[in-house]
């Protein structure tokens, strides 16, 4: 992969793998459980903001398919956070936005890239909940192509959410520490009142709050 943004996701088939459709999970638009802290936008990154983000990575997969920065930010980065902040003042309520926003922690972003060859596994993120360490609050940006998202809960209740490029998904409370989220590894996703839709080339972004006084497993 190059460092140009048009590299980034240029050259995908479009044509629909042979697939069972009846096999597929349906992949909601919207929630269709309510979950405490779970905040989902679709519309809120504008497409010149995704543009500059996706101009800035560099990846060599399947060598390189992550960057991770802890502290000072990049510069592409620290803007989208802050404009993120802004944007969703008055949008989630006070205390939701300060734990994304305004712990007294240092911040942290993982990029990762998905889809970089043809097979399902390159889509796969294993199921987790984010550790204690990474704080109250985790922010996920999704870019390039849309992708299924899957939450379970502890209770074994679970369903697909659909993320399209540009959306951002946001978790405290019960959703941050009660819910698993995940990717199944597939190349098409069936979503509800579309269809079925084959993944491209995804990036996620996440931003989220690092206490270097818990100690566990990275994830």
């Amino acid at each position: 992969m190059s460092d140009t943004s048009d590299s980034l996701f240029d050259d995908h088939d479009c044509e629909f793998d042979d697939v069972d459709i009846s096999l597929l999970p349906i992949v909601y638009q919207s929630p269709p459980i309510t979950i405490p802290g779970l905040y989902i936008h679709h519309e809120l990154i504008p497409e010149d903001i995704q543009s500059e983000i996706i101009s800035n990575l560099s990846f060599h997969p399947p060598d390189i398919t992550q960057h991770v920065a802890f502290g000072k930010q990049p510069r592409y980065i620290s803007k989208l956070d802050l404009y993120l902040e802004n944007q969703l003042k008055g949008v989630i309520n006070q205390t939701e936005h300060k734990k994304l926003f305004h712990q007294n922690l240092p911040r942290q972003s993982i990029v990762n890239v998905y889809g970089y060859d043809s097979s399902p596994r390159s889509y796969y993120l294993a199921s987790h909940t984010d550790l204690a360490k990474f704080g109250e609050g985790v922010i996920i940006v999704s870019l390039g192509t849309s992708i299924g998202m899957k939450f379970e809960s502890s209770t074994g209740e679970s369903f697909e959410i659909f993320l399209k490029p540009g959306s951002i998904l946001c978790m405290t409370d019960e959703a941050r520490y009660n819910w698993t989220h995940g990717i199944v590894p597939r190349t098409v996703d069936r979503v509800d009142k579309v269809g079925l839709l084959k993944r491209g080339i995804r990036v996620g972004l996440t931003l989220r709050y690092y206490n270097q006084n818990i100690d566990n497993n990275d994830k």
